[in-house]
């Protein structure tokens, strides 16, 4: 008698296939095995195993990938939106890993903002409508940034005023620094010193209790000097700055390492 494979089996037999298409270079047959393995229906909620969630997360970075890669950037947009109603049975925690997964995929993306705050605007909406606030307020700190890379400084502290409040509220330090650190950046943009200063120092109050990823910690030295630099502190701003290259470059960020490198110039020109 031959066994019946289950659903599991059959997604974990589609996942090797696929990904033995990738390294085979058939790129048109991965991209069609990766979307069956995500839009597969559950048949029941018994059938919502471990390995069936693995086999849909794991086909949707590499799918993901793949556009990354490949220059498509509609589709990978598309793929973020399609996996919210798709994906909406997982535990919620998983879908939220997923899609800020995704997001920070795309989110990389130069040149795009105008497309990346409509995908920002789409999940949050979702979010608000699924109740999903920890992800919503992620979200909601990436669009502050969106629009202020857009100069919308207005629209940015809009969002940053709610969120911020709502972030200390709940206690989400790591959520808080980024957000206050996009709040220094829109009110430096606006030259708006006192206030850029204090939302910095807020930032460096609540990093000192928690651990910060270099990318960050680098954001953060980066703003400080800018700001030192602004009050004509140029030897202060110069060491913020030296600290800001030597993060980019140990991460082998050459472009930005290069950018701070030119401000570490002009702050030993200027103390002369």
């Amino acid at each position: 008698m031959v066994e019946i494979e289950s659903f599991a089996q059959q997604l974990t037999k589609k996942l090797n296939q696929a990904t033995t298409a990738v390294q085979s270079e058939q790129t048109g047959a991965a991209i069609k095995l990766f979307e069956e393995i995500i839009k597969e229906e559950v048949p029941s909620s018994d059938d919502l195993t471990d390995e069936v969630i693995r086999c849909k997360e794991q086909a949707t970075y590499k799918l993901a990938t793949i556009f990354r890669e490949k220059g498509l950037i509609e589709e990978l947009v598309n793929l973020t939106k399609s996996i919210l109603p798709l994906f909406v049975d997982l535990p919620k925690s998983k879908l939220a890993k997923i899609i800020r997964t995704l997001f920070d995929l795309t989110i990389k993306i130069e040149g795009r903002h105008q497309e990346l705050v409509g995908l920002c605007e789409h999940i949050i909406k979702w979010c608000e409508d699924e109740n999903r606030s920890f992800l919503r307020m992620r979200i909601e700190t990436n669009l502050a940034d969106l629009n202020f890379k857009l100069e919308k400084y207005n629209d940015a502290i809009q969002i940053l005023n709610k969120l911020t409040y709502e972030l200390k509220k709940k206690e989400d330090k790591q959520l808080l620094v980024e957000s206050q650190l996009v709040e220094s950046k829109v009110y430096h943009a606006l030259e708006n010193l006192p206030k850029a200063k204090a939302a910095l120092t807020s930032v460096k109050t609540v990093a000192n209790s928690i651990y910060i990823i270099p990318q960050l910690q680098a954001e953060i030295d980066l703003m400080s000097g800018l700001i030192c630099a602004d009050e004509k502190d140029y030897s202060t701003a110069y060491s913020y700055f030296y600290e800001t290259f030597e993060g980019y470059r140990s991460m082998n960020e050459i472009e930005k390492a290069g950018f701070a490198f030119k401000f570490m110039l002009f702050c030993k020109i200027m103390s002369r």
